[in-house]
């Protein structure tokens, strides 16, 4: 079926999921579709009706002919059957052969289904959608994006209510919320949603929803609230909280602040409260601080007295544009070229144009006015703007231009070129020439041409700025399609290549190398960049150090730029993905919670940032902050089933869960969120078991069901369930044996596994018979990844057995092996740091820790990563060497970098994250911090609690250690150790892919 999307982002899919340019191309055949699907009544409309509608400046017999033209096209394209005639005057849309989101919307209102129609309103109809000189049209247009979207704020309104009246205070205050964004100036609405949030506890939410709608209607419309909605807001501020009712059940005992408890509490397993009336509390707790946490994410506002920003920094906003469609992409392109030409021109510095866009959009840009305008500059730190106008006729362009600083045209007032489309970037340089003369009294200098800067070719500027709108979406096939094409027009296009190496390396699109791919894009870049500015070659150049594994460069770096350039949008994200993805450098072992306040900074440059509310959501999710959880997660398009099922585990939503499981089950290996981060943002293991279960089911690929049985396997290890892990590694033989042999003695090694020496002797065996042969990568699963490693695996393998039954001279003679024929392999940095791993364990087992971590040390792995170790496979992300070291600076007393090395291990990466735990409490113990040792004990104790017969001593060994620990007296060494409050933020790790 033909999928047409027209609320927010308009896109129109073919069956097999690809987008069909050929109609997205022509306006008036996307508006000719949109009209068939949307007009009412539904069904076959008047062919005379279009006509007026779509070419009202042509004569009936033109008019009739463009029509069938473009009729034709679309059945081309659609399939006969998509656009039926009745007779010769009509033509409609076969809804069995075209599915429309807003015809769907509507239709889930109206059989009493709100939570699946706001589900599919992702903005305003056709958003942005323009067709000239179609006044009709535009119209008729007009009308249905303010039909659909008050149908939208009274369904979010209506659903409000409802969840009010069910007891469900957090679902009422995020969907009043909704509400109040879709219909900001329907007082009557608003002061209705504003009593709401007041009665579900959001008093803080209903505060700031009325300050920020009578600050709007000050600003736009020059007039106060009404009387009512004054009185309704007095009357909740004067409203004392009110109190729930004592709990039938009796109070909990728990401990004041800074009291110790009289046992301590282990942590329960990261799921959601069964009974209503807890989630009640949970919720109103929630909700009072919701509105005080995302107005910190808001931009900030403009302090009060605050001194001008320097002229020489300027904002380039959006040009209006007037003529033909072909070269409307202008109005915002220009933005982003002449921002290129005019930075660095001596003093002058431009505002990123990320953050432009993005705050005009955030202000709706039909409604800006000079004031605002004004207001907007200050708040990206420009002291001076430039607003344009642009008008093409006949392919002929006319540029112009005004610079403003304080409000006050500067210079000789409009700067004016005119001249062919096809000299539009010399026109370009001429409209820059005048500005910065205007700016600085003086003559313009030597400037870099803008066609240096970005391409010769219009059509490749064309596919930049359209792949730069998909990047900014998050959507990867259409923005890597597209981008490909812009550098393949223009092969020294040295943005577009940039631009392709960031979204390969955030992507990761499969079956394709995306390492060697983004260093490729990068370093074409690299090549054309002599004509850039220096802030985007140090751009390029950060980024390189990124994707060559040098990340404290790359830290360094970043940091640079934001310290030049506060409003950098791109190098702000870029360094708040650094922060959060910096586990592989043993030197930055930063919590991924430290990220958020980079990405927090991101959104106060760009309020609508896609990627920066994600991560943000991942860690509101993770941290349990449920109500911001939900005010993120309504800013994001609510179509992202893989966020509704992370909501739905963080809630302990059942239904909402088995729903999304069975989405899983429906679909084949399309269907594929990444489920090992699914689980590591939401703690819960029960339900991450049941999603790799699904994708161990007998309809996913050969690929899918191995990684899957071996993350299972890995799971029940890091439980210290042996036994059902080899359940699991023999399910994965059957499908894979050579990949699986190679996890089973891996793990049968794990830090506390207890396997018995015939077991390992019998693994020893199973390598030694195995005719390991390398084979093809390709790229899309574990198994593919695994191929040509085989050999290398197979001896670094035998090594380790080799260590772990005593024979330390067969193990050091694998790692000579190795390393000789490293140089040879797919991958000789990874093959050398496998022999190198190897003379680590034999330093080790001869009681040489200081030797064995020199030896770790120098792993290249550390500093460049030549694989891309997507944490699949525990052997290219060397997670037990990252345990070994850890045990080993333990070993050596360095105790802060051995916590530090654990704490990663427990929080955030990796399978061995139990042992980590334990080894956390004896160090913590060791050092006289009892209610740190306990809580690691605690933890170890609750993923060991199942564990395997043979392992539980040493869950009663931590049982014994945390009950001394919490009840002995307090002592001179720990006193100053008070108990924490208890804040389960910490990961299980990641579990398979992320």
């Amino acid at each position: 079926m033909i999928e047409l999307r027209t609320l927010g982002t308009l896109a129109l899919r073919n069956a097999g999921g690809e987008d069909l340019l050929s109609v997205l191309a022509q306006p008036k055949r996307v508006a000719l579709l949109a009209y068939l699907a949307l007009a009412r009544p539904h069904g076959f409309q008047r062919r005379d009706t279009l006509l007026a509608l779509l070419w009202p400046e042509q004569d009936e017999q033109h008019a009739r002919w463009a029509l069938n033209q473009s009729l034709r096209h679309l059945r081309q394209a659609l399939g006969k059957e998509a656009l039926p005639s009745r007779g010769d005057g009509e033509v409609g849309i076969e809804p069995r052969a075209l599915w429309c989101d807003a015809v769907a919307f509507e239709a889930a209102i109206e059989d009493d289904d709100p939570g699946g129609a706001l589900e599919l309103y992702r903005g305003d109809l056709l958003d942005g959608f323009h067709v000239s000189g179609c006044g009709e049209f535009e119209r008729w247009l007009a009308e249905e994006r303010v039909w659909l979207r008050r149908r939208a704020a009274r369904t979010a309104a209506a659903l409000a209510r409802r969840e009010g009246a069910r007891g469900e205070p957090v679902a009422a205050g995020h969907w009043a919320r909704h509400a109040l964004a879709l219909a900001p100036d329907d007082e009557g609405e608003v002061r209705g949603l504003i009593e709401l949030l007041g009665r579900v506890g959001d008093r803080a939410g209903a505060v700031q929803a009325y300050e920020e709608f009578a600050r709007r209607l000050r600003d736009e419309y020059q007039v106060e609230p009404a009387p009512e909605t004054v009185a309704t807001i007095t009357k909740l501020r004067r409203r004392q909280p009110e109190r729930s009712a004592p709990n039938s059940e009796g109070p909990r005992s728990d401990p004041g602040e800074g009291e110790p408890a009289a046992s301590f509490p282990v942590p329960r397993p990261a799921t959601r409260p069964r009974r209503r009336h807890l989630l009640v509390a949970i919720g109103l707790i929630v909700l009072l601080a919701v509105g005080g946490t995302i107005r910190a994410l808001r931009p900030p506002a403009e302090p009060s007295g605050a001194p001008a920003a320097a002229l020489t920094t300027i904002a380039v906003l959006p040009f209006t544009y007037r003529g033909s469609p072909e070269f409307g992409y202008l109005s915002e392109g220009m933005v982003d070229l002449l921002s290129a030409n005019l930075n660095g021109a001596g003093e002058l510095r431009t505002v990123d144009p990320g953050a432009v866009l993005a705050q005009v959009r955030h202000a709706g840009r039909d409604r800006l006015e000079h004031g605002q305008v004004q207001r907007l500059a200050a708040r990206l730190g420009a002291g001076s703007y430039v607003q344009g106008h642009i008008v093409e006729t006949g392919g002929r362009l006319r540029i112009s231009a005004r610079l403003y600083a304080g409000g006050v045209v500067e210079g000789r007032g409009e700067a004016l070129v005119g001249g062919p489309s096809t000299q539009l970037f010399h026109l370009v340089d001429g409209l820059t020439a005048q500005l910065i003369a205007q700016q600085s009294g003086g003559p313009a200098g030597s400037l870099s041409r803008l066609a240096a800067l970005t391409t010769d070719s219009l059509a490749a500027l064309k596919a930049y700025l359209e792949g730069e709108r998909y990047f900014r979406a998050g959507q990867a096939d259409s923005c890597l399609r597209i981008l490909e094409r812009a550098v393949r027009i223009d092969s020294s296009f040295a943005l577009a290549h940039y631009r392709l190496a960031t979204a390969v390396w955030k992507f990761r699109p499969v079956p394709l190398p995306a390492p060697a791919l983004a260093r490729e894009a990068l370093d074409r870049a690299l090549r054309h960049s002599d004509r850039l500015s220096d802030s985007d070659r140090r751009l390029f150049r950060a980024f390189a150090a990124q994707i060559h594994g040098r990340l404290s460069e790359a830290e360094r770096r970043y940091r640079d730029i934001v310290s030049r350039h506060p409003d950098n949008v791109e190098a702000t994200f870029q360094l708040a993905e650094l922060v959060l993805h910096q586990e592989r450098d043993r030197e930055l072992r930063y919590s991924w919670l430290e990220a958020r306040e980079w990405f927090e900074r991101v959104l106060a440059i760009d309020p609508s940032h896609r990627h920066a509310l994600t991560h943000l959501s991942h860690i509101a999710a993770r941290e349990r902050r449920l109500g911001e959880l939900d005010s993120l997660l309504s800013l994001l398009p609510r179509g992202d089933w893989f966020l509704r099922g992370q909501r739905a585990i963080v809630f302990g939503d059942t239904a909402a869960i088995d729903r999304f499981l069975a989405r899983l089950r429906e679909g084949g290996d399309e269907v594929q969120p990444p489920a090992g981060f699914l689980v590591f943002t939401t703690g819960d293991l029960g339900t991450g078991r049941k999603i790799w279960r699904v994708f161990a089911g007998p309809s996913r690929s050969r690929g899918q069901r191995v990684l899957a049985h071996l993350t299972l396997a890995k799971m029940e290890v890091m439980t210290g369930r042996w036994s059902v892990a080899k359940a699991e590694l023999d399910a994965a033989a059957a499908l894979d044996a050579a990949t699986a042999l190679e996890h089973r003695a891996l793990l049968s090694l794990w830090p506390l596994m207890r396997v018995p020496h015939s077991e390992l002797r019998a693994l020893r065996d199973s390598l030694l018979r195995w005719k390991a042969v390398a084979g093809p990568s390709n790229q899309t699963s574990v198994s593919g990844d695994h191929a040509p490693a085989h050999p290398y695996l197979r001896v670094y393998l035998l090594g380790l057995l080799d260590v772990g039954l005593g024979d330390l001279t067969a193990a050091l003679a694998g790692a000579a092996d190795l390393e000789r024929r490293a140089e040879r392999s797919f991958a000789p940095a990874f093959i050398r740091d496998l022999g190198r791993a190897l003379r680590a364990e034999v330093a080790r087992a001869r009681g040489s820790p200081a030797e064995a971590l020199t030896i770790l040390d120098s792993l290249e792995y550390w500093t460049d990563g030549e694989l891309d170790a997507t944490g699949d496979s525990p052997f290219f992300v060397h997670e037990r060497e990252h345990f070994t070291r850890a045990a080993l600076l333990d070993a050596l007393g360095r105790d802060q970098e051995a916590i530090r090395a654990y704490r990663v291990m427990a929080d955030l990466l990796f399978h061995s994250g139990a042992p980590a735990h334990f080894r956390l409490a004896e160090i913590h113990q060791r050092r006289g911090e009892r209610w740190k040792a306990a809580e690691h004990y605690a933890r170890f104790i609750e993923l060991w609690q199942d564990c395997d017969p043979e392992l539980r001593s040493l869950v009663q060994d931590a049982r014994r250690r945390m009950a001394k620990l919490t009840t002995a007296d307090p002592t001179p060494s720990d006193s100053q150790h008070t108990p924490p409050p208890h804040n389960d933020t910490t990961s299980d790790m990641t579990l398979g892919a992320r």
